[in-house]
């Protein structure tokens, strides 16, 4: 997704390009967990802290009265698409649960879950590298477009919104 030892879901492992600094530290977050039967068991919010230790994004989410059982956990973040945690997460009350890492897909700037062409106009109204941004951009736009969180909308936002949007296997 852009930020930290990410890298982008082409190529996770290679963070050279990601942004270390990430202006927003702290980010919100929705976790969904649904039953066997994929019926919405709980659907909580929360936030999570970008830790430059580790590069990544971490939090705890309370979820209350969750039955013991096996669930279906997916993670949503502004800016991103939904995104299913691999296997099945046997979740039991009152227990802190460590669930495998989520790697978030990036360009979302529209908020519908998936990448496309209104992402894409949202993204070129607000691009400035030589020149200055099409006065269509809003404040809000440009931190919509932001999508590695570095405080400008350029040829990075660019190149990561096209190499997300091969992968975009948002769920």
């Amino acid at each position: 997704h852009g930020v930290g030892n990410s890298g982008d879901n082409s190529n996770p492992t290679n963070h050279s390009l990601s942004n270390k600094n990430p202006r927003h530290t702290t980010r919100n977050v929705t976790v969904s967990i649904y039953n066997a039967s994929n019926a919405l068991a709980a659907s909580v919010s929360s936030t999570i802290t970008y830790s430059s230790a580790s590069g990544s994004f971490i939090g705890t989410v309370y979820v209350p009265n969750l039955q013991q059982n096996e669930y279906i956990v997916r993670i949503l973040s502004p800016l991103h698409l939904r995104r299913l945690v691999d296997g099945i997460q046997t979740l039991n009350p009152n227990t802190t649960h460590a669930l495998p890492a989520v790697s978030l897909i990036a360009g979302d700037a529209d908020s519908n879950n998936v990448l496309n062409i209104l992402d894409y106009n949202l993204l070129i109204d607000c691009y400035s590298d030589l020149a200055a941004a099409t006065v269509t951009c809003t404040p809000e736009k440009k931190l919509t477009t932001d999508f590695n969180d570095d405080s400008f909308v350029n040829q990075v936002d660019y190149n990561l919104f096209l190499r997300e949007i091969i992968v975009q296997n948002g769920n």
